[in-house]
């Protein structure tokens, strides 16, 4: 940048578009820090190109993407506090343009004409975000180099400013064959070709949205811990498989990178999809990640505690915590699971063992011929479900789950069994690590011939926030001496291990008390912080919460836990004004959802 700074920039407004949730972040890399007219500088700058707000960050980006930048500048100490220019500029297809007040304009390169886009008083950290370069500066970018460069000046002193961060952007149907390591097939699917997916990949392979692709088989991204290799699928790709068999699992040790994006959701689904009803399920197998995180379930002392997946899906489970299995964000699997054996059986997302350093945002899991979304122990952690549907269960844990969850918004069909099943292990309910995830914000809409809403069985602990059940035959049940246990020695005399906080019960039967449990569930709810049983005042067909749920106390866990959103109301989707599941979910026509 020299003379020619590709300079500056800072946080840029937030996308108004998309209303308060934010996109569970990738870390952007770093990039280089430089001075002009000279000079040296401790400010630190990381930034890459995205589509979906930060959620992954790519080197080449499909032609038909709104292009985007999220960055952060860390201004050296002595600079924090001071008021500075604030400048961003953008070079693609020879020609540069900067950020001001105003819009983007033309600029020359010389540093004497640049113009900043606001001034401020610099905090510790800055972040930059800005969506649809290409509509913001009115160029097309398809067959370019893209370019960023972010910074500020304080007066007197010299422009501080980034190295590039830059991306390819794709020319539209750029190549005619199928991607390697795919073949292409005489029948099309729709009106794109069809390529197929089959066995097992040892290579990296990354699907574009040129193509639509059939899974036949059993599809394995790398080997269990060696060969391991990555998927990279980009936004807007749809993948079909035609039966139950068909299924694609990542193996331990390799990745997975779904990188849809809020105007173009990666969809897998069943080749049926075209005529498919609210009857259809089971047309494929599903999507599995392996990992090598914790689970439960081994003799005592075992040094590495691995099980056999069901569905024939492999081995998973390790001792690494924070294994990477990769990032799914904006992905929509309709019509998957499958039953191999009675309690073998394939859902529509399954995680085994999957670590804490995976990311997953943005997930809507349909129609699925058993459970939503299942995890077998691991750390993994998650946000903005949308479990619609679901056979089984919608979301379920077991076998030592220690995640976090929060945005998960649950409809059901008639045919359908539990919002939430929570289990530590059915054959040695004490065994650890023992499932204890965290899980925030939640509406669960049932019909009066699902089962529970909430069963914590099997040993499990949890702490579940700001939850609404509405519809079920009955909110919560809890079964089993050792999950009664672990939450305490009386209803009232709590170890905090086992708890519902600031939530809303709207059930014909609330709870559902046996014999044989160590004490009243009822006595349980009632005495914790914020609880109510009564009226959700939402009306038929509405999922999102009314002023009488907008009303209760709720619980913010941003400020102790930098995973969640800060909110300020409890359930999934305050009103309609931040409804985060618009515009990229599958609406089905289900009498609970829309209005």
């Amino acid at each position: 940048m020299m003379t020619r700074v590709s300079t500056a920039f800072i946080k840029i407004s937030l996308l108004a578009a998309i209303a308060s949730a934010a996109v569970q972040a990738a870390t952007p890399p770093s990039v280089g820090t430089f001075t002009f007219p000279g000079g040296a500088s401790a400010t630190t700058f990381a930034g890459g190109m995205t589509i979906n707000r930060g959620a992954n960050f790519l080197a080449e980006i499909p032609a038909d993407q709104k292009v985007g930048v999220e960055a952060t500048i860390t201004p050296a100490a002595s600079d924090v506090g001071k008021s500075a220019a604030m400048y961003m500029v953008v070079q693609a297809k020879g020609r540069w343009f900067m950020r001001t007040a105003s819009g983007y304009e033309s600029w020359n390169g010389d540093v004497a004409t640049l113009k900043s886009y606001a001034t401020k008083t610099l905090a510790a950290i800055e972040s930059v975000s800005q969506t649809d370069l290409e509509g913001l500066t009115k160029i097309f970018f398809d067959g370019s180099d893209v370019n960023v460069h972010v910074g500020y000046a304080i007066s007197g002193q010299p422009l501080v400013y980034s190295g590039p961060i830059a991306a390819r952007v794709r020319l539209i149907n750029q190549g005619l064959a199928c991607p390697a390591g795919t073949t292409q097939l005489s029948v099309a699917i729709t009106a794109k070709t069809a390529c197929e997916l089959r066995g097992t990949y040892t290579s990296p392979l990354r699907l574009t949205s040129d193509f639509e692709y059939l899974v036949s088989g059993g599809v394995f991204i790398g080997g269990d811990n060696v060969n391991s290799t990555s998927l990279t699928i980009d936004a807007g790709v749809k993948i079909y498989g035609r039966s139950g068999a068909d299924f694609i699992r990542i193996s331990r040790g390799s990745k997975i990178h779904v990188n849809g994006s809020p105007e173009a959701p990666v969809i897998m689904t069943g080749a049926n999809d075209a005529t498919a009803t609210l009857a259809t399920t089971g047309a494929w197998g599903g999507l599995v990640l392996n990992g090598n995180s914790t689970l439960n379930g081994c003799t005592a002392g075992t040094a590495l505690c691995e099980a056999e997946a069901e569905g024939n899906a492999g081995k998973y489970g390790g001792n690494i915590p924070d294994d990477d299995s990769g990032n799914i964000n904006y992905l929509i699997i309709k019509y998957a699971g499958f039953e191999i054996s009675p309690g073998n059986e394939l859902n529509a997302l399954t995680l085994n063992a999957v670590g804490s350093k995976t990311l997953i945002d943005y997930v809507q899991l349909h129609n699925g011929s058993d459970d939503g979304f299942e995890t077998f122990g691991g750390t993994v952690n998650a946000k903005h479900l949308v479990l619609t549907g679901n056979d089984d269960d919608s979301l379920d844990w077991q076998r030592g789950w220690t995640g976090k969850v929060q945005h998960v918004l649950v409809l059901t069909k008639t045919v359908g069994d539990r919002g939430i099943e929570a289990d530590n292990n059915s054959a040695a309910r004490d065994t650890l690590p023992r499932s204890e995830p965290k899980v925030a914000n939640v509406t669960l809409i049932g019909r009066s011939t699902n089962g529970n809403a909430i069963k914590l069985r099997d040993g499990t602990a949890g702490n579940l926030f700001n939850v609404v059940v509405r519809g079920y035959p009955s909110c919560v049940d809890i079964d089993h001496s050792p999950t009664f246990l672990i939450g305490g020695s009386s209803a009232t005399n709590l170890t905090g291990r086992l708890t519902i906080v600031n939530s809303l019960f709207d059930c014909a039967t609330p709870f559902t008390p046996a014999a044989a449990d160590n004490w009243d569930t009822e006595t349980w709810f009632r005495g914790q912080s914020g609880n109510l049983v009564g009226s959700s005042g939402m009306g038929s067909g509405d999922y999102r919460n009314s002023a009488t749920i907008n009303a209760r106390a709720f619980t913010d866990l941003s400020t102790t836990d930098s995973f969640f959103d800060k909110v300020d109301y409890i359930g999934a989707i305050k009103d309609e004004a931040n409804d985060w599941t618009l515009g990229w979910t599958f609406r089905p026509p289900f009498e609970a959802i829309g209005r």
